[in-house]
Formats: structure tokens, C-alpha cells, sequence
């Protein structure tokens, strides 16, 4: 019989054919967890495999609210709000609310739900990379328009535009970094400091430098940065 094992690893390889037949094989399955906790739905959305999360969807994965609020399945979200509401407030296995989870991967309908279910804005990680939600919408690699809209509904809930995670970085450094040019100038607009050194002593402008993102680098110099 295949095993939990068996389906963690066909996720993380991303063969669908294979999940497919494991499925067929045991329904069950779809509900299957790693040994760290992880659930496969939650590891195919963390793997950025979207045909193995719909696949799981369909054939019945059970979705806890971390899982509804990664995935955007805003029905399924709402009513375990409904059901729970403290849990828009609880943290998931490796540190993370809701809110992180939706924000990072860039489910803007469940980021809005959550805020008005008075989900922690400004909430802390429970883990060493202290992140706040504001963190994981800039970290989103998606598409950049949908990280900058979950971006601004966060600061317009009062989001803090200069707190830092792990390693001293704020939301100015990471943008910057990553050479999201419209999130740099969001971030500058609504108060981001461009003075602002991350633990190894480098600033925003620095970072995207280094990078090469020049358009980023004119912005931030624009606004004084050195």
C-alpha cells in the first residue's frame, strides 16, 4: 500500500501523474502530512505546484486555516473563521498566521477577509526569521502587482513600514533587493527610511546596487538615500 511518505514525495517532485495514481490508490491520501507536520496540499503550494494543489483540491484535501489562507479558498476560510474566530490569531505548525500565509502567497481576497476578522497586522512570526505580514508580501514572487495591492491593504491596517526581521531587514531592504521598483516607491511613499542600515551594515540603496536594479536605485537616492 502507498504510504504518506510515498505522496510527500511525489508533491515535492511535482509529478502529478504519480499523485494521481496514489490517489486512486487511497483516497486518504489527499490528506496525507510529512513527518514535520507540513500537510501535501500546503507543500504543493510551498513548492509552487499548482496542478498537484488543484488535484488535491478536487479530490477532497481537507484544509485546515492555514491551508484555506495559502491556497485562497475563501469559502472554506470563512467558515472556520466562523466556526473559530480566535484562530485568525493562532500560528501554524512552523510559526506562521493566516494572514503571513496568505500575504506571502498572494492571496489578496483572504489577506482582505482576514483583516476585517481583526487578524494581526502586525503580528510576529514564531520562528528566527521574525516576520511580520508586510515581510511576506514583499517576499511574494509572484506577480508583482498582486504583492504591491496585499502591501497596501496591510499599511492601510497599519502595517509597520520600518519594522525588521531576521537580519535586520525591513520591507525597503527586501524590495529594494529584489528590484520590485513599484514596491520600493509604495514603501517610500507611506514613510519607508532609506536610512535604515540591515545587521550587516548595508541600506536599501546598497542592496539594490549591488543587484544591479538601477531603477530602484535612482528612487531611493531621489528620496536621499547615500
Amino acid at each position: 500500500m502507498p504510504s504518506e511518505k510515498d505522496m510527500i514525495e511525489a508533491v515535492k517532485a511535482g509529478s502529478v501523474a504519480q499523485v494521481e495514481k496514489l490517489l486512486d490508490s487511497d483516497a486518504a491520501l489527499a490528506n496525507a502530512r510529512a513527518e514535520s507536520g507540513e500537510s501535501a496540499i500546503l507543500i504543493s503550494i510551498y513548492y509552487g505546484q499548482a496542478a498537484i494543489r488543484d488535484l488535491l483540491l478536487a479530490r477532497g484535501a481537507a484544509l485546515n486555516i492555514f491551508e484555506a489562507a495559502a491556497a485562497g479558498q475563501l469559502p472554506r476560510l470563512e467558515t472556520l473563521e466562523q466556526s473559530a474566530p480566535g484562530a485568525v490569531h493562532t500560528f501554524s505548525h512552523d510559526g506562521f498566521t493566516p494572514l503571513h500565509l496568505a500575504a506571502f502567497f498572494g492571496q489578496p481576497e483572504a489577506v482582505k477577509f482576514l483583516l476585517t476578522r481583526g487578524a494581526g497586522v502586525n503580528a510576529t512570526s514564531k520562528n528566527a526569521s521574525a516576520l511580520r505580514p508586510i515581510h511576506s508580501a514583499v517576499a511574494h514572487r509572484g506577480d508583482g502587482g498582486v504583492a504591491l495591492g496585499i502591501a497596501q491593504m496591510l499599511v492601510a491596517a497599519g502595517a509597520d513600514i520600518n519594522v525588521a526581521q531576521q537580519g535586520g531587514w525591513t520591507p525597503l531592504h527586501a524590495a529594494a533587493f529584489h528590484g520590485h521598483t513599484a514596491m520600493v516607491e509604495f514603501l517610500l511613499a507611506h514613510g519607508a527610511d532609506v536610512g535604515l542600515q540591515a545587521d550587516n551594515g548595508k541600506t536599501a540603496l546598497a542592496m539594490a546596487t549591488e543587484k544591479g536594479h538601477n531603477d530602484a536605485a535612482a528612487l531611493l537616492r531621489k528620496r536621499g538615500a547615500i
